[in-house]
């Protein structure tokens, strides 16, 4: 019985390391200043470069294009982009980008 006392001791020590673990993972990705300060290195840029982009970016989702409804051959297509520290952003909506 002692064994599984032990054994049952050390599982749930482990667990609450993980979860430690993963919340100061978390904390660090998610953290505002990191995000802002690596942005402004890049606010003067005059090329975007493939290093820049590797720096700042994890994931972009490009989805299937739609054409438009009202007949005209324009083809919306949502594209979403996932910055490094932070969760999906929408910077701009289709009402925005129309202007």
């Amino acid at each position: 019985m002692s064994s599984y006392k032990d054994e049952f001791r050390r599982l749930q020590d482990e667990i609450a390391n993980i979860n430690q673990s993963y919340f100061e993972l978390e904390k660090q990705r998610l953290d505002p200043k990191k995000i802002i300060s690596k942005l402004l290195r890049y606010k003067n840029l005059t090329e975007l470069t493939s290093p820049i982009l590797n720096d700042l970016i994890y994931r972009i989702e490009v989805h299937q294009g739609d054409k438009s409804k009202n007949g005209s051959e324009v083809k919306e297509q949502q594209i979403d982009i996932y910055l490094k520290g932070a969760e999906n952003v929408n910077i701009a909506n289709k009402d925005f980008i129309k202007k």
